[in-house]
Protein backbone atom coordinates (compact mmCIF):
# COMPACT_ATOMS: atom_id res chain seq x y z
CA UNK A 1 0.00 0.00 0.00
CA UNK A 2 2.72 1.94 0.69
CA UNK A 3 3.03 2.85 -3.37
CA UNK A 4 -0.42 3.86 -3.61
CA UNK A 5 0.01 5.79 -0.96
CA UNK A 6 2.80 8.18 -2.28
CA UNK A 7 1.30 8.20 -5.37
CA UNK A 8 -1.83 9.33 -4.15
CA UNK A 9 -0.55 12.18 -2.12
CA UNK A 10 1.46 13.28 -4.90
CA UNK A 11 -1.57 13.55 -6.82
CA UNK A 12 -3.30 15.26 -4.49
CA UNK A 13 -0.58 17.83 -3.60
CA UNK A 14 -0.11 18.38 -7.86
CA UNK A 15 -4.10 19.13 -7.90
CA UNK A 16 -4.61 21.36 -4.66
CA UNK A 17 -1.39 23.51 -6.37
CA UNK A 18 -2.50 23.57 -9.93
CA UNK A 19 -6.57 24.41 -9.00
CA UNK A 20 -5.33 27.05 -6.78
CA UNK A 21 -3.62 28.89 -9.57
CA UNK A 22 -6.18 31.28 -11.30
CA UNK A 23 -3.69 31.44 -14.70
CA UNK A 24 -3.80 27.37 -15.07
CA UNK A 25 -4.29 26.29 -18.93
CA UNK A 26 -6.53 23.37 -19.34
CA UNK A 27 -5.46 21.25 -22.56
CA UNK A 28 -6.43 17.78 -23.80
CA UNK A 29 -6.74 15.85 -26.98
CA UNK A 30 -9.27 13.37 -28.65
CA UNK A 31 -8.51 10.58 -30.70
CA UNK A 32 -10.33 8.02 -32.70
CA UNK A 33 -8.19 4.91 -34.14
CA UNK A 34 -8.95 2.17 -36.38
CA UNK A 35 -6.84 -1.00 -36.24
CA UNK A 36 -6.82 -3.43 -39.30
CA UNK A 37 -5.02 -6.45 -39.49
CA UNK A 38 -4.31 -7.75 -42.75
CA UNK A 39 -4.95 -11.85 -42.27
CA UNK A 40 -7.78 -11.32 -39.43
CA UNK A 41 -9.83 -7.75 -40.02
CA UNK A 42 -10.50 -5.37 -37.55
CA UNK A 43 -8.57 -5.59 -34.47
CA UNK A 44 -9.71 -2.35 -32.44
CA UNK A 45 -11.10 0.82 -32.43
CA UNK A 46 -9.49 2.93 -30.03
CA UNK A 47 -11.01 5.61 -28.33
CA UNK A 48 -8.32 7.91 -26.04
CA UNK A 49 -9.33 11.27 -23.97
CA UNK A 50 -6.71 12.96 -22.48
CA UNK A 51 -6.96 16.01 -20.27
CA UNK A 52 -4.42 18.53 -18.62
CA UNK A 53 -4.14 20.92 -16.74
CA UNK A 54 -0.69 22.97 -15.75
CA UNK A 55 1.05 26.70 -14.77
CA UNK A 56 4.32 27.75 -15.55
CA UNK A 57 4.48 29.33 -12.03
CA UNK A 58 5.52 32.89 -13.71
CA UNK A 59 8.54 31.27 -15.30
CA UNK A 60 9.61 29.97 -11.63
CA UNK A 61 8.74 26.32 -12.43
CA UNK A 62 5.68 23.64 -13.73
CA UNK A 63 3.12 22.30 -12.41
CA UNK A 64 1.14 19.57 -14.56
CA UNK A 65 -1.46 16.54 -14.37
CA UNK A 66 -3.39 14.82 -17.13
CA UNK A 67 -5.19 11.85 -17.31
CA UNK A 68 -5.94 9.46 -19.98
CA UNK A 69 -8.48 7.45 -21.25
CA UNK A 70 -9.03 3.94 -23.49
CA UNK A 71 -12.24 2.73 -24.37
CA UNK A 72 -12.52 0.21 -27.14
CA UNK A 73 -15.47 -2.20 -28.13
CA UNK A 74 -13.70 -4.57 -30.56
CA UNK A 75 -11.07 -5.63 -27.26
CA UNK A 76 -13.59 -4.77 -25.01
CA UNK A 77 -11.15 -2.27 -23.17
CA UNK A 78 -12.25 0.44 -20.59
CA UNK A 79 -9.20 2.27 -18.65
CA UNK A 80 -8.72 5.40 -17.08
CA UNK A 81 -5.39 6.33 -15.32
CA UNK A 82 -3.19 9.10 -14.11
CA UNK A 83 -0.76 9.59 -16.88
CA UNK A 84 1.78 12.18 -15.65
CA UNK A 85 1.72 14.45 -12.16
CA UNK A 86 4.69 16.49 -11.10
CA UNK A 87 5.76 20.02 -9.81
CA UNK A 88 9.22 21.38 -11.14
CA UNK A 89 11.11 24.43 -9.64
CA UNK A 90 13.77 25.89 -10.76
CA UNK A 91 15.79 27.24 -8.24
CA UNK A 92 18.67 29.50 -9.42
CA UNK A 93 21.34 26.81 -10.70
CA UNK A 94 19.02 23.58 -9.67
CA UNK A 95 15.89 22.11 -11.24
CA UNK A 96 13.74 19.93 -9.93
CA UNK A 97 11.23 17.21 -10.32
CA UNK A 98 9.05 15.69 -8.10
CA UNK A 99 5.89 13.37 -9.01
CA UNK A 100 5.03 10.82 -12.00
CA UNK A 101 6.73 11.99 -15.17
CA UNK A 102 8.80 10.67 -17.96
CA UNK A 103 12.71 10.71 -17.24
CA UNK A 104 14.53 10.28 -20.76
CA UNK A 105 18.09 10.09 -20.33
CA UNK A 106 20.70 9.69 -23.08
CA UNK A 107 21.23 10.61 -26.64
CA UNK A 108 19.69 8.27 -29.13
CA UNK A 109 16.37 8.43 -30.35
CA UNK A 110 14.47 5.13 -28.88
CA UNK A 111 16.67 1.99 -27.78
CA UNK A 112 19.50 3.68 -26.00
CA UNK A 113 20.75 1.51 -23.26
CA UNK A 114 21.22 4.42 -21.18
CA UNK A 115 17.97 5.58 -20.69
CA UNK A 116 17.59 3.11 -17.79
CA UNK A 117 13.98 4.68 -16.55
CA UNK A 118 12.08 4.12 -19.98
CA UNK A 119 9.93 1.34 -20.59
CA UNK A 120 9.99 0.23 -24.05
CA UNK A 121 8.68 -2.46 -25.75
CA UNK A 122 7.05 -3.83 -28.98
CA UNK A 123 4.03 -1.82 -28.96
CA UNK A 124 6.32 1.26 -28.49
CA UNK A 125 6.99 0.92 -32.16
CA UNK A 126 3.49 0.05 -33.50
CA UNK A 127 2.11 3.50 -31.54
CA UNK A 128 4.38 5.32 -33.18
CA UNK A 129 5.78 7.15 -30.06
CA UNK A 130 9.58 5.92 -28.71
CA UNK A 131 9.27 8.21 -25.74
CA UNK A 132 8.06 5.23 -22.87
CA UNK A 133 6.00 5.30 -19.82
CA UNK A 134 6.05 8.03 -16.79
CA UNK A 135 7.64 6.74 -13.40
CA UNK A 136 6.90 8.23 -9.90
CA UNK A 137 10.39 10.28 -8.66
CA UNK A 138 12.40 12.70 -8.16
CA UNK A 139 14.88 14.26 -10.63
CA UNK A 140 17.41 17.07 -9.43
CA UNK A 141 19.92 18.52 -11.93
CA UNK A 142 22.54 20.96 -11.11
CA UNK A 143 23.99 23.47 -13.67
CA UNK A 144 27.43 24.98 -13.65
CA UNK A 145 28.82 26.90 -16.77
CA UNK A 146 31.04 24.23 -18.34
CA UNK A 147 28.72 21.04 -16.89
CA UNK A 148 26.05 19.41 -14.96
CA UNK A 149 25.18 17.06 -12.66
CA UNK A 150 21.83 15.23 -12.30
CA UNK A 151 20.34 12.71 -9.79
CA UNK A 152 17.26 10.53 -9.65
CA UNK A 153 15.45 8.64 -6.81
CA UNK A 154 12.68 6.10 -7.61
CA UNK A 155 11.02 5.13 -4.32
CA UNK A 156 8.08 2.79 -6.04
CA UNK A 157 9.06 0.18 -8.76
CA UNK A 158 7.05 0.64 -11.54
CA UNK A 159 7.45 -2.99 -13.79
CA UNK A 160 6.65 -2.91 -17.21
CA UNK A 161 3.64 -3.31 -18.89
CA UNK A 162 3.36 -6.85 -20.98
CA UNK A 163 2.00 -6.16 -24.40
CA UNK A 164 -0.73 -8.10 -26.15
CA UNK A 165 1.66 -8.66 -28.57
CA UNK A 166 4.39 -10.41 -26.09
CA UNK A 167 0.86 -12.21 -24.49
CA UNK A 168 0.65 -13.28 -28.03
CA UNK A 169 4.37 -14.53 -28.28
CA UNK A 170 4.11 -16.56 -25.10
CA UNK A 171 0.68 -17.73 -25.58
CA UNK A 172 1.31 -19.33 -29.45
CA UNK A 173 3.85 -21.92 -28.05
CA UNK A 174 1.97 -24.18 -25.55
CA UNK A 175 5.80 -25.55 -24.00
CA UNK A 176 6.04 -21.26 -23.09
CA UNK A 177 2.67 -20.56 -21.54
CA UNK A 178 4.07 -21.19 -18.29
CA UNK A 179 6.74 -18.31 -18.63
CA UNK A 180 4.14 -15.92 -19.14
CA UNK A 181 2.41 -17.22 -15.46
CA UNK A 182 5.48 -17.07 -13.70
CA UNK A 183 5.65 -12.95 -15.04
CA UNK A 184 2.74 -12.77 -13.84
CA UNK A 185 2.95 -13.84 -10.99
CA UNK A 186 6.31 -12.58 -9.48
CA UNK A 187 6.48 -10.74 -7.14
CA UNK A 188 7.55 -7.00 -7.07
CA UNK A 189 10.08 -5.97 -4.75
CA UNK A 190 9.57 -4.96 -1.10
CA UNK A 191 8.82 -1.74 -0.98
CA UNK A 192 11.37 0.02 1.10
CA UNK A 193 14.14 2.33 1.10
CA UNK A 194 17.14 -0.22 0.34
CA UNK A 195 14.96 -0.87 -2.51
CA UNK A 196 14.75 2.25 -4.43
CA UNK A 197 15.97 3.04 -8.00
CA UNK A 198 18.72 5.62 -8.47
CA UNK A 199 20.87 7.03 -11.10
CA UNK A 200 23.21 9.30 -11.22
CA UNK A 201 25.02 11.31 -15.03
CA UNK A 202 27.27 14.15 -15.21
CA UNK A 203 27.10 15.87 -18.76
CA UNK A 204 29.64 18.30 -20.23
CA UNK A 205 30.85 19.45 -23.45
CA UNK A 206 34.26 18.58 -24.95
CA UNK A 207 35.00 20.48 -28.54
CA UNK A 208 31.67 20.87 -29.09
CA UNK A 209 30.76 17.23 -28.25
CA UNK A 210 27.83 16.61 -25.42
CA UNK A 211 29.41 14.09 -22.91
CA UNK A 212 27.45 12.06 -20.44
CA UNK A 213 28.63 9.30 -17.88
CA UNK A 214 26.00 7.82 -15.58
CA UNK A 215 25.31 4.63 -13.39
CA UNK A 216 21.91 3.30 -11.96
CA UNK A 217 21.12 0.60 -9.68
CA UNK A 218 17.69 -0.58 -9.75
CA UNK A 219 15.67 -3.18 -10.79
CA UNK A 220 14.71 -5.57 -13.93
CA UNK A 221 11.38 -4.08 -15.99
CA UNK A 222 10.73 -7.62 -16.68
CA UNK A 223 11.01 -10.87 -13.99
CA UNK A 224 14.22 -12.53 -14.96
CA UNK A 225 12.91 -16.35 -14.86
CA UNK A 226 14.30 -19.52 -14.02
CA UNK A 227 13.92 -23.21 -13.73
CA UNK A 228 13.31 -24.58 -10.26
CA UNK A 229 13.81 -28.03 -9.20
CA UNK A 230 10.17 -28.63 -7.67
CA UNK A 231 8.16 -32.02 -7.17
CA UNK A 232 4.67 -33.07 -8.22
CA UNK A 233 2.28 -32.92 -5.72
CA UNK A 234 0.18 -35.62 -6.79
CA UNK A 235 3.17 -38.44 -8.11
CA UNK A 236 6.55 -36.59 -5.87
CA UNK A 237 7.82 -37.00 -9.18
CA UNK A 238 10.53 -34.02 -9.81
CA UNK A 239 9.81 -31.31 -12.12
CA UNK A 240 11.29 -28.00 -13.49
CA UNK A 241 9.36 -25.19 -12.92
CA UNK A 242 9.86 -21.46 -14.05
CA UNK A 243 9.92 -18.83 -11.43
CA UNK A 244 10.04 -15.20 -11.82
CA UNK A 245 12.22 -12.89 -9.53
CA UNK A 246 12.76 -9.17 -10.24
CA UNK A 247 16.58 -8.86 -9.07
CA UNK A 248 17.98 -5.75 -8.61
CA UNK A 249 20.63 -4.59 -11.67
CA UNK A 250 23.65 -2.05 -11.85
CA UNK A 251 24.65 -0.55 -15.10
CA UNK A 252 27.35 1.88 -15.87
CA UNK A 253 26.92 4.28 -18.98
CA UNK A 254 28.32 6.60 -21.29
CA UNK A 255 26.75 8.86 -24.62
CA UNK A 256 27.88 10.97 -26.92
CA UNK A 257 26.24 13.29 -28.99
CA UNK A 258 28.04 15.79 -31.80
CA UNK A 259 28.24 16.39 -35.37
CA UNK A 260 31.47 15.85 -38.25
CA UNK A 261 30.95 18.09 -40.51
CA UNK A 262 27.16 17.85 -41.69
CA UNK A 263 26.82 14.32 -40.41
CA UNK A 264 25.07 14.02 -37.02
CA UNK A 265 26.58 11.43 -34.63
CA UNK A 266 25.06 9.97 -31.68
CA UNK A 267 26.19 7.13 -29.50
CA UNK A 268 25.97 4.87 -26.42
CA UNK A 269 27.14 2.41 -24.59
CA UNK A 270 26.45 0.86 -21.47
CA UNK A 271 27.68 -2.52 -19.32
CA UNK A 272 26.59 -4.46 -16.18
CA UNK A 273 23.56 -6.64 -15.70
CA UNK A 274 21.31 -7.94 -12.61
CA UNK A 275 22.27 -10.25 -9.86
CA UNK A 276 23.21 -14.11 -10.52
CA UNK A 277 20.51 -16.47 -9.67
CA UNK A 278 21.40 -18.95 -7.07
CA UNK A 279 23.67 -21.92 -8.41
CA UNK A 280 20.78 -24.85 -8.08
CA UNK A 281 18.49 -22.62 -10.51
CA UNK A 282 18.81 -22.75 -14.60
CA UNK A 283 18.63 -19.15 -15.72
CA UNK A 284 16.26 -18.54 -18.27
CA UNK A 285 17.63 -14.75 -18.45
CA UNK A 286 20.85 -12.83 -18.66
CA UNK A 287 22.71 -13.86 -15.72
CA UNK A 288 25.91 -12.39 -15.57
CA UNK A 289 27.20 -8.85 -16.69
CA UNK A 290 27.18 -7.76 -20.72
CA UNK A 291 27.57 -4.86 -22.83
CA UNK A 292 24.89 -3.23 -25.27
CA UNK A 293 25.18 -0.53 -27.29
CA UNK A 294 24.03 2.11 -30.05
CA UNK A 295 25.96 3.92 -33.13
CA UNK A 296 23.88 6.21 -34.84
CA UNK A 297 23.95 9.09 -37.63
CA UNK A 298 21.40 11.51 -39.36
CA UNK A 299 21.98 13.74 -42.16
CA UNK A 300 19.59 15.94 -43.76
CA UNK A 301 19.66 15.63 -47.56
CA UNK A 302 19.18 18.91 -48.97
CA UNK A 303 16.01 18.40 -51.38
CA UNK A 304 13.39 21.12 -50.83
CA UNK A 305 12.33 21.00 -47.36
CA UNK A 306 15.59 18.79 -46.43
CA UNK A 307 15.08 15.08 -46.18
CA UNK A 308 15.98 13.50 -42.59
CA UNK A 309 18.24 10.22 -42.99
CA UNK A 310 18.84 8.65 -40.00
CA UNK A 311 20.41 5.15 -39.09
CA UNK A 312 21.35 3.05 -36.14
CA UNK A 313 23.14 -0.10 -35.33
CA UNK A 314 22.10 -1.66 -32.08
CA UNK A 315 23.93 -4.41 -30.17
CA UNK A 316 22.50 -6.63 -27.43
CA UNK A 317 24.54 -8.49 -25.26
CA UNK A 318 21.92 -10.83 -23.75
CA UNK A 319 20.41 -11.52 -27.32
CA UNK A 320 17.01 -9.90 -28.19
CA UNK A 321 15.66 -6.22 -27.80
CA UNK A 322 12.30 -7.50 -27.18
CA UNK A 323 12.41 -10.44 -25.04
CA UNK A 324 14.72 -11.09 -22.03
CA UNK A 325 14.29 -14.83 -21.79
CA UNK A 326 16.18 -17.70 -23.99
CA UNK A 327 16.10 -21.44 -24.00
CA UNK A 328 17.40 -23.41 -21.08
CA UNK A 329 21.10 -24.57 -21.23
CA UNK A 330 21.78 -22.07 -24.03
CA UNK A 331 24.15 -18.99 -24.02
CA UNK A 332 22.34 -16.80 -26.34
CA UNK A 333 24.49 -15.22 -29.00
CA UNK A 334 24.03 -11.44 -29.15
CA UNK A 335 21.97 -9.58 -30.90
CA UNK A 336 22.92 -7.22 -34.15
CA UNK A 337 20.01 -4.81 -35.38
CA UNK A 338 19.68 -2.14 -38.35
CA UNK A 339 16.93 0.60 -37.43
CA UNK A 340 17.11 3.44 -40.22
CA UNK A 341 14.18 6.54 -40.50
CA UNK A 342 13.73 8.74 -44.17
CA UNK A 343 11.22 11.19 -42.62
CA UNK A 344 10.03 14.88 -44.84
CA UNK A 345 7.78 17.46 -44.31
CA UNK A 346 5.77 18.77 -47.08
CA UNK A 347 5.22 21.70 -44.29
CA UNK A 348 5.46 21.70 -40.53
CA UNK A 349 1.59 19.86 -39.88
CA UNK A 350 2.02 17.83 -42.78
CA UNK A 351 4.79 14.85 -43.14
CA UNK A 352 5.61 10.88 -44.61
CA UNK A 353 7.94 8.98 -42.70
CA UNK A 354 9.46 5.67 -43.37
CA UNK A 355 10.79 3.36 -39.97
CA UNK A 356 12.58 -0.10 -40.90
CA UNK A 357 14.08 -2.34 -38.26
CA UNK A 358 16.19 -5.19 -39.01
CA UNK A 359 17.89 -8.20 -37.38
CA UNK A 360 21.23 -9.43 -38.20
CA UNK A 361 20.32 -12.56 -36.87
CA UNK A 362 17.73 -14.35 -38.32
CA UNK A 363 17.34 -11.55 -41.60
CA UNK A 364 13.69 -10.76 -40.04
CA UNK A 365 12.63 -6.94 -40.35
CA UNK A 366 9.59 -4.78 -39.87
CA UNK A 367 8.76 -1.77 -41.78
CA UNK A 368 6.30 0.93 -40.61
CA UNK A 369 6.11 3.99 -43.51
CA UNK A 370 3.37 6.51 -42.28
CA UNK A 371 1.62 9.90 -42.61
CA UNK A 372 0.46 12.98 -40.87
CA UNK A 373 -1.61 15.58 -42.41
CA UNK A 374 -3.22 18.51 -41.08
CA UNK A 375 -7.12 18.93 -41.42
CA UNK A 376 -7.62 22.41 -39.59
CA UNK A 377 -7.41 24.04 -36.46
CA UNK A 378 -6.27 21.16 -33.89
CA UNK A 379 -6.87 17.72 -36.09
CA UNK A 380 -4.95 15.39 -37.77
CA UNK A 381 -5.18 12.68 -39.21
CA UNK A 382 -2.38 9.91 -39.03
CA UNK A 383 -1.95 6.82 -40.71
CA UNK A 384 0.77 3.16 -40.62
CA UNK A 385 1.51 0.40 -42.18
CA UNK A 386 2.58 -2.39 -40.28
CA UNK A 387 4.31 -5.08 -42.51
CA UNK A 388 6.84 -7.85 -41.16
CA UNK A 389 9.36 -9.49 -43.66
CA UNK A 390 10.46 -13.00 -42.95
CA UNK A 391 10.56 -15.09 -40.39
CA UNK A 392 12.37 -14.53 -36.96
CA UNK A 393 11.80 -12.35 -34.04
CA UNK A 394 10.38 -9.21 -36.07
CA UNK A 395 7.55 -11.36 -37.52
CA UNK A 396 5.60 -11.30 -33.99
CA UNK A 397 3.69 -8.63 -34.94
CA UNK A 398 0.90 -9.20 -37.22
CA UNK A 399 0.63 -7.40 -40.12
CA UNK A 400 -1.71 -4.39 -40.23
CA UNK A 401 -2.99 -0.99 -41.42
CA UNK A 402 -3.63 1.68 -38.67
CA UNK A 403 -5.49 5.67 -38.56
CA UNK A 404 -6.01 7.86 -35.97
CA UNK A 405 -8.02 11.06 -35.62
CA UNK A 406 -7.00 13.37 -33.46
CA UNK A 407 -8.08 16.92 -32.45
CA UNK A 408 -5.89 18.72 -29.90
CA UNK A 409 -7.68 21.81 -27.40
Amino acid sequence: MMGREISFAIVVWVVMLTTAVSAAQLGGELQAGLIYELDDGFSGVPLKVMLSAEDDLQGQGRLYISVKGLFDPVTDTQDLTLDKAYASLYLGAVDMTVGRQVISWGTVDGFGPTNYFTRLGDDAITQGSLVGEPVTGLQASYFSPSWSFTGVVIPVFTPQKISRYMQDAFMSDPARAPLLQAVESAALPERSLKNMEVGVRAETSLRGWDVQLSAYSGFEPLPGISLVLDFDPTTMAPQLIPQGTYRRQHYLGAALAGFLGDLGIKAELAYGGPQPFPEDEIPLSQNKPLWKGVLGAEYVVPIKNGVLVQGQYLYEGRGSLFSPYNEPMVDPKAGHYLMGRVSYNFTLENSVELLALYSMEDSSALVLPGFTYKLGQGAEIKGQLIKSLGTGELNLLPDSVQMSLTYRF
